[in-house]
């Protein structure tokens, strides 16, 4: 929901850009929005090719109405301290990284992408582009760090992640969350057997 009120109480973000914003799959994404539309929290409608989102305010605060994220969390207890451990990342008040400082260190998010790469993916995100990988590699590098992947074989994730998504359309953050939602919990080395599905051969984690 704030992920939404970011963009306003009525806007129209795609379900990619929310996942970034989220640190989710899409499909966890899809999950979450029918959760808060059948809440009655969200509601939503077609404007165009788009779809149109809205969050009915008042079914949270009576009363109340909102024409902002920050609106939203002041009008709802303003405790950022109290959602900062909330569990849930809907619920996750932490500002978004501006570009430049997602990059874990490096002076661009497109660091590491093969040039011809980084055209085809400009062609599969004709407008924000730049925000949309800054996201991804925030958020990519992060779960790579949780699987315990080494620090020194990010690198070579991120840049085949990226020639993956340049082939695919499918941004580095929703390759990995898919094929770990087919690898399943119970497998001993998940690491190996998404670096094989991956096509990135032998990996150390």
């Amino acid at each position: 929901m704030l992920a939404l009120a970011d963009y306003g109480v009525s806007c129209y973000p795609s379900q990619a850009k929310l996942a970034a914003k989220c640190g989710m799959s899409v499909r966890a994404v899809q999950t979450a929005l029918g959760a808060l539309r059948a809440a009655g929290i969200v509601t939503t409608e077609s404007k165009g090719k788009a779809l149109r989102y809205r969050i009915e305010i008042r079914r949270i605060c009576g009363s109340c109405y909102a024409e902002s994220a920050y609106e939203i969390r002041r009008i709802c207890g303003g405790d950022t301290q109290n959602l900062r451990r909330d569990p849930n990342p809907l619920l996750n008040p932490l500002p978004n990284p501006a570009p430049a400082d997602a990059g874990e260190g490096v002076g661009s998010a497109w660091d590491g992408i093969d040039p011809d790469d980084a055209r085809r993916i400009r062609r599969w995100v004709p407008t924000g582009a730049d925000d949309l990988m800054a996201a991804q590699r925030r958020v990519t590098l992060r779960k790579l760090a949780e699987l315990g992947i080494r620090v020194s074989d990010h690198a070579r994730w991120w840049r085949h992640l990226g020639n993956r998504w340049a082939e695919t359309g499918t941004p580095p953050y929703d390759a990995i969350a898919a094929e770990l939602d087919g690898i399943g919990t119970e497998v001993r080395d998940r690491v190996a057997v998404l670096a094989f599905r991956l096509k990135l051969g032998r990996v150390a984690a």
